[in-house]
């Protein structure tokens, strides 16, 4: 590769240098032009002449118009293309919040449905114990469980109520009191999530007392087949 720099560097200068006298630098480019684009009438007046030149002047400058456009060894190869960078799933990393290993997304299937009505009260209550021993060791995130399992608990007592014998005029009274349940103690989940103080002593007179107006009211015994066919 070296030795071809030379020979292209030498041959160049042997052609220039008899050459510079007689034509200026531009007649020489727009010689060099017309060997890759067709030529217009000033660039064929050219050519013819260099024509008139001396053999020796016309092959070293053939030679050096060649060289200087293909080089040695072939076409110079392509820049190497740096590979496309992979589309990134988190476009901002920083503003992403850290995951919470305790809140654990669930569904209905993947908690027991209570069997009747008081099995669903002592599911509460139990709920409402380890949320609240949680919070009070310092370990709100430890609740999440508890909290998710509690609401879907709550979402079926309606239907549990009216299946485990509850008096029909007791059911809105059940229904409307789950309900008042689940909004206290999603404030208490809003502000776990939110990085915050869970405050349960603020809500916990109210949940005591919503739970003991559900323990009041009293599903009717279930009746054994026999009784039901006398």
């Amino acid at each position: 590769m070296a030795s071809c720099v030379i020979a292209r560097n030498s041959i160049r200068y042997q052609t220039l240098s008899g050459l510079s006298d007689a034509f200026p630098v531009q007649v020489l480019v727009r010689l060099a032009r017309s060997f890759l684009f067709p030529m217009s009438p000033k660039e064929r007046y050219s050519m013819f002449v260099i024509k008139t030149l001396p053999v020796r002047f016309q092959f070293s400058l053939m030679v050096t118009i060649a060289l200087s456009l293909s080089g040695c060894g072939g076409s110079a190869p392509e820049a190497v293309k740096s590979a496309p960078t992979a589309p990134s799933n988190n476009p901002n990393p920083a503003s992403k919040a850290v995951a919470d290993p305790d809140d654990v997304p669930i569904k209905a299937a993947d908690v027991v449905k209570p069997k009747n009505y008081a099995d669903a009260l002592t599911r509460i209550e139990g709920y409402r114990n380890t949320i609240r021993d949680e919070i009070g060791a310092g370990r709100p995130t430890k609740a999440h469980r508890g909290l998710d399992e509690l609401d879907i608990v709550l979402n079926q007592l309606p239907a549990i109520a009216r299946d485990s014998g509850v008096p029909k005029d007791q059911w809105e009274k059940v229904n409307t009191t789950a309900k008042a349940i689940q909004e206290l103690f999603n404030q208490v989940h809003s502000r776990i999530d939110d990085k915050k103080e869970p405050n349960y002593t603020s809500v916990s007179a109210a949940i005591d007392k919503a739970i003991n107006d559900l323990k009041a009211i009293t599903a009717a015994p279930v009746k054994a087949d026999s009784e039901k066919k006398s």
